[in-house]
């Protein structure tokens, strides 16, 4: 075959993994600008921190898609597209092709919500997410419109499935040319090599930072370091300052600092005469206070019973501070009496054997210590964490038919019992 032609051959049938990365480029795009109108920081952003985002990401676009196109240039320039000429290999390529849109489309919607909830890209909390499905679908399902969203990605993918189509029927089968795969691969490469992830990290504008970014960058980082950029999600003060501020907010009338400068230690007189109580922590999932009317629930409070016992029979504190966003953060602040790390929690980390707990405070006191979970033990690592930090007895969501039934008839019978001495 004539060189000038075999050319022209390769250059045609490299249109599909052209059109591929076109694809991924707008659809990067429009959610980049979808997230800046919609979700982004009402903060004043600079113009030139606008075309400094757009431009990162830009990059981030291009080298993304011609990775994720590398295979479909490869097959057209050193394989064979004869195979697919056959109506039950272009059914197979189509059912193919509109699986694969549909799951892209999906992901970047799916990322515009985790947008908006997180003001972030695809980070850690994601990956954790993808750990247990089950839980997070039956989360999902109930809290956003699944099937509308599915359908509508299902929609999308399809146009862009048959746009891609269309153009595989007018690629010639014959016209290999290894020379024009390499050329393909080198690019790949080079593009793959020229960004970090740190290149979005320009501005002071955290959410600038994020737009900038990419679906699959954001995702690759989080898998393969599993951490936060603690400045970028939590206010810092100088370390010296923290300590007078956590001293003076620790201490209360009759305690002692027992530690140096950088210590938050000391000491607390007691009355051992005393006798011992019982103690019962209580962690309820979710349960913000966006649901109550009595901790300022704009219209219809979605917890009416709860706000009476709160208001009538109950002690209301109504000045309190979350220590994260997620169930698993309010077991370090709860549990170990600390601020949440960047990245894992200190539940779901490796090297948290004999960490200090309330659990292993009491116990040293003489108290018997069980964690009562209303899940399944391998959920967060909750399971693993309990048993090795103190709390002598773990007790599950499979426990519940022998054991917790049996525990909770005496609780019931005891409150009878102090409502009785109260009558």
């Amino acid at each position: 075959m004539n060189p000038l032609h075999l050319t022209q051959h390769s250059g045609h049938r490299l249109r599909l993994a052209w059109l591929v990365v076109a694809q991924l480029v707008g659809l990067f795009t429009v959610l980049r600008i979808s997230l800046a109108v919609f979700y982004a920081s009402p903060l004043p952003v600079s113009l030139i921190d606008w075309v400094h985002c757009f431009a990162v990401g830009f990059h981030f676009d291009l080298a993304v898609g011609v990775l994720l196109a590398t295979p479909i240039a490869l097959w057209s320039t050193v394989g064979s597209l004869a195979p697919w000429t056959t109506v039950r290999s272009r059914r197979i390529l189509t059912v193919g092709s509109v699986l694969g849109w549909t799951a892209m489309v999906f992901l970047l919607i799916s990322e515009a919500f985790f947008f908006e909830e997180f003001e972030s890209r695809f980070n850690p909390v994601a990956v954790d997410y993808l750990i247990f499905p089950h839980e997070v679908f039956v989360n999902v399902w109930e809290s956003y419109p699944f099937l509308r969203v599915l359908f509508g990605c299902l929609i999308l993918g399809t146009g862009a499935a048959l746009l891609s189509l269309r153009v595989t029927r007018s690629v010639p089968t014959l016209g290999r040319n290894p020379f024009a795969a390499a050329i393909w691969a080198l690019c790949a490469l080079g593009l793959g090599l020229s960004f970090r992830s740190s290149e979005a990290l320009f501005s002071r504008n955290r959410s600038v930072n994020e737009l900038a970014g990419n679906t699959f960058v954001a995702l690759g980082t989080a898998i393969l370091t599993r951490n936060l950029d603690y400045a970028a999600f939590y206010p810092t003060i100088p370390l010296e300052e923290a300590f007078d501020l956590a001293r003076n907010r620790l201490l209360s009338p009759g305690q002692i600092p027992s530690g140096g400068p950088r210590s938050l230690q000391r000491h607390i007189p007691g009355n051992a005469s005393r006798p011992k109580l019982n103690v019962i922590l209580l962690l309820e999932e979710s349960l913000g206070s966006e649901f109550w009317g009595s901790l300022g629930r704009s219209g219809a409070s979605l917890m009416p019973r709860m706000d009476a016992f709160a208001t009538n029979e109950a002690l209301l504190f109504d000045n309190l501070y979350a220590d994260g966003n997620r169930t698993i953060r309010g077991y370090e602040g709860v549990y170990c009496s600390f601020p949440p790390l960047p990245g894992d929690s200190i539940v779901a980390r490796d090297r948290t054997l004999n960490v200090e707990t309330i659990a292993q405070v009491l116990g040293r006191d003489g108290y018997k210590t069980t964690f009562i979970y209303a899940g399944r033990g391998s959920f967060d690592g909750t399971g693993t964490f309990a048993r090795k930090n103190g709390w002598e007895k773990f007790l599950e969501l499979k426990d519940f038919s022998k054991k917790i039934i049996r525990l909770s008839g005496v609780f019931a019978m005891r409150i009878s019992t102090i409502n009785q001495s109260k009558k």
